[in-house]
């Protein structure tokens, strides 16, 4: 059982992918999935807010864990990952876009070996990835982690 905001109860329905994970166990992740949603909100002292002034409001949710082999114990804290929107896009890990100016670059190589800076439109983003609107042609080669000292125009070797 968890809770969640105010701002995000009405994205969750039972039913729901969830993935949950704990600091206990790093790398390790589980899934589960959306049971129930409270209708009345929680006590703020019940979500987290001791100081009985919560600022923003929390609703309970169940949610059923699917696998059979977790090895934790009762009362662990667990992180709950809840899928509420599901698409294909295009994506490139986050350390390869650059934001300069109100615009977002990446790095590519030409056939020539010989660095490109191309103006990209970015959507949605996670912790690792970020969506590429526009702006690349899917068989252009990205550099992932461009280095800071990287400019336009120079020679690269691909690995």
């Amino acid at each position: 059982e968890g809770t969640v905001s105010e701002y995000d109860v009405l994205k969750i329905a039972p039913g729901q992918k969830v993935t949950l994970s704990t600091d206990t166990a790093p790398g390790a992740a589980w899934q589960g999935e959306v049971i129930t949603i409270s209708y009345l909100p929680v006590d703020p002292t019940e979500s987290g807010d001791f100081s009985g002034n919560a600022t923003t409001v929390s609703y309970s949710v169940v949610v059923e864990v699917l696998d059979t082999n977790v090895p934790l114990k009762p009362g662990f804290n667990m992180i709950m990952e809840i899928v509420t929107n599901e698409f294909t896009a295009n994506t490139l890990p986050i350390s390869a876009v650059i934001h300069e100016e109100d615009k977002n670059y990446v790095y590519i190589v030409n056939d020539q070996g010989i660095t490109e800076k191309k103006e990209v439109s970015v959507g949605t983003a996670s912790f690792e990835m970020i969506e590429i609107k526009s702006g690349l042609d899917p068989e252009e080669q990205v550099i992932i982690d461009p280095p800071d000292d990287i400019r336009e125009g120079m020679e690269v070797t691909i690995q």
